[in-house]
């Protein structure tokens, strides 16, 4: 077998940051998880993802989890090997390991984030209606102030200007842009005003997505790495049914009777591990 690759692997960690909030638990309360969005994660890159290649040469600008460890480990294994198929017999324990270890996690974060959440119920359901009203404000002056043609880089200045600090010189620049837009901008204004009044709260709550989000990813990716695996040593058949489960974990995953003409591709050119 030659070069493989998984298909979707790109957006991988966006999609599981689209979806996190709900697959963490139900508990997890998802309203909880869009007012931080909308708060303090307005204008913030998330974590990258890290699979294929990045896990088989390692990360020095993230720690890297337990489970993330132990893939990652597996996988370098996995790579320098000659003969992928005995390699596989070899390793398959440690990538089950660093699934076992991954659900292991995401249960104790689980019941720790509902915990968490619970308390911070009560202030989030008075925060949560200023924000949502904020935001409508300004979706309301965007619309009405912004010409189609510009909308697309209206809003990523918008985007970018509530994430900079008040002293970041980027801001001040951003602003004299956006006061092309008053109503625009005076939305923009109010709606942060809102967001620093409740920075404390809402910093507990992005912090709270982050590790939910980590968690779910970490199931994912330890499921998506073995697949790789079993892939590059010849056993296709288990390698469909444990990205499938790695799909279903980030919401993406549909019973074959649903599909039954999806093919099991390998795409993503950040992933190289080669088969002999």
């Amino acid at each position: 077998m030659a070069n493989f690759q998984f298909e979707e692997v790109g957006d991988a960690r966006q999609k599981s940051g689209d979806t996190a909030a709900n697959q963490a638990h139900s508990a997890l309360h998802a309203e909880f998880m869009t007012v931080s969005d909308k708060g303090e994660g307005a204008g913030k890159a998330g974590a990258d993802q890290r699979v294929g290649k990045d896990q088989a040469q390692g990360n020095s600008d993230q720690e890297l989890t337990k489970s993330e460890k132990m893939l990652q480990d597996a996988m370098k294994q996995m790579e320098a090997a000659p003969d992928k198929k005995a390699a596989l017999k070899q390793l398959a324990p440690k990538f089950e390991d660093a699934i076992k270890q991954s659900d292991s996690d995401f249960e104790k974060v689980s019941k720790t984030l509902v915990a968490d959440l619970q308390k911070l119920k009560p202030e989030m359901e008075k925060v949560q209606p200023l924000i949502e009203a904020a935001g409508q404000k300004v979706s309301q002056a965007f619309q009405k102030d912004v010409p189609k043609a510009e909308q697309e880089k209206v809003a990523a200045k918008a985007e970018q200007y509530l994430g900079l600090d008040a002293k970041d010189p980027a801001k001040k620049a951003l602003a004299a842009d956006l006061a092309k837009y008053p109503n625009l901008k005076g939305a923009i204004d109010g709606l942060e005003k809102v967001i620093e009044a409740n920075r404390p709260l809402l910093e507990k709550v992005s912090e709270i997505q982050a590790t939910a989000e980590q968690a779910v990813l970490d199931r994912y990716q330890t499921r998506l790495g073995y697949a790789m695996a079993l892939h590059a040593g010849g056993d296709d058949v288990k390698a469909k049914a444990i990205y499938k489960e790695a799909q279903k974990i980030i919401g993406q995953g549909q019973d074959e009777e649903e599909q039954p003409q999806q093919k099991f591709k390998f795409k993503d050119e950040r992933s190289t591990m080669r088969s002999a």
